[in-house]
């Protein structure tokens, strides 16, 4: 399985409920940097899907952007709606023009198209709004016996309810399906690491994996981009899912840079055993050498990205005087 031609980049795309029923959201992570020819693309697939999928006839098409009017956006917005616009009046779609979220979710469209950056706080936020509902609710009908009672008497209500918000909500993926996506990826001897899994999981059907596999920068590219879609497809079969895996070359017959990158890579569990680095690089100069890394920090360790990044600095420094780290902190929710 591989992108259609012409189809520059895959995208997320979750059927979210709305006011009117659902509409699909396209895209919302897979592509957090977009330009107008991804927008334009997405525009297409979301409508191809709504109209041959979900069955809705003649699928209105709208841009999630700060207002409605064409004047409204940044300027990938800005560019992008003429080119929308365009292709409505030719009849390939029909754009209804721009969209606030607050009417997407009344249901003032039936395809969201955004780039992965807007799209997912879009939908993150609409899981957070729907969890923290639920959690009112719940203490509401808890205060007493007579809110209990009123609880049961509207028990079915509230379940029918559930089943509509939990495809939106998702769930956290299990333990067995992060250790299954590692060891699938790893299997393959080209892949030397993985980082930034994303797993989006709504129910059958409906579970998105995006990664960044690193592998070798002085490999042959065709035949790794071979390997990534072999391992993307094999996601696909053994878990019935979308999968998205960006390929990260890494610099691996350097001695000095092999190295360095171990080195800082065990100096860095000094804030906590589980921190792990990826993307290294190194550029030197007369007087001093920078290491440009990200680091990848759980969740639930307490130290704030500005102490992450002193600590580091310090730990790096106790290396070499002349290293001076670059660091873009990851925080970690999953761990493959």
């Amino acid at each position: 399985v591989k992108r259609i031609k012409g189809i520059r980049r895959a995208a997320m795309c979750p059927v979210i409920p709305t006011a009117a029923g659902q509409a699909v959201l396209i895209d919302c992570g897979a592509n957090a940097e977009c330009t107008v020819e991804y927008l334009v693309q997405f525009a297409y697939l979301g409508s191809f899907y709504a109209s041959h999928v979900l069955g809705i006839k003649n699928p209105r098409v709208g841009l999630l952007n700060i207002g409605a009017e064409p004047s409204k956006g940044d300027s990938l917005r800005l560019a992008t709606w003429p080119v929308l616009q365009a292709a409505g009046e030719r009849g390939e779609i029909n754009f209804i023009g721009n969209i606030e979220a607050k009417e997407a979710i009344k249901g003032g469209c039936d395809v969201i198209v955004a780039d992965g950056y807007s799209g997912n706080i879009m939908l993150k936020t609409i899981e957070g709004v729907g969890s923290y509902l639920g959690g009112e609710v719940k203490k509401l009908f808890l205060q007493s016996a007579r809110t209990k009672i009123a609880g049961l008497l509207v028990k079915s209500g509230l379940r029918a309810f559930k089943e509509t918000v939990d495809p939106l909500l998702g769930q956290p993926p299990r333990k067995e399906v992060i250790d299954h996506i590692g060891r699938l990826v790893r299997s393959h001897p080209e892949i030397i690491g993985m980082h930034d899994l994303i797993v989006h999981d709504y129910g059958p059907g409906r579970m998105m994996i995006s990664l960044h596999a690193e592998v070798p920068a002085s490999g042959d590219v065709l035949a790794l981009h071979d390997v990534i879609d072999n391992a993307e497809r094999e996601l696909r079969d053994s878990l019935g899912c979308t999968a998205v895996i960006h390929m990260d070359p890494v610099v691996t017959d350097d001695a000095l840079t092999d190295c360095t990158r171990e080195r800082v890579a065990e100096a860095v569990k000094a804030l906590d055993e589980r921190v792990s680095i990826h993307d290294f690089r190194m550029v030197s100069g007369p007087t001093h050498t920078n290491l440009i890394f990200d680091v990848a920090v759980p969740y639930d360790v307490s130290l704030s990205e500005n102490e992450i990044r002193q600590r580091i600095a310090h730990l790096v420094r106790a290396l070499d005087e002349r290293y001076f780290a670059v660091v873009e902190i990851d925080r970690v929710y999953i761990e493959a």
